[in-house]
């Protein structure tokens, strides 16, 4: 039984993975959570845009960019 389960569960994870490789950054990222986005000085300097940081309820780091501005509302992008 808890081999089917093991199988089970290795299936549905790699469902959310491309690869093998990915089915184990799936694996880790769900154990131990993702890195937050860091850029280097340089490319926040050289960045044209309006950006910033951003971390939502205890998450990663993430780095937003502002795409456009349209009747008073702002709407931002995230890498992914």
């Amino acid at each position: 039984m808890k081999r089917l389960a093991l199988i089970l569960i290795c299936l549905l994870l790699q469902a959310c993975s491309a690869t093998t490789k990915g089915l184990g950054d799936s694996l880790w990222d769900s154990l131990f959570g993702t890195p937050g986005v860091q850029l280097t000085d340089d490319d926040i300097q050289n960045m044209p845009y309006a950006s910033q940081y951003m971390q939502l309820n205890g998450g990663p780091q993430l780095f937003v960019v502002l795409a456009f501005s349209e009747n008073g509302q702002q709407k931002w992008v995230t890498q992914d």
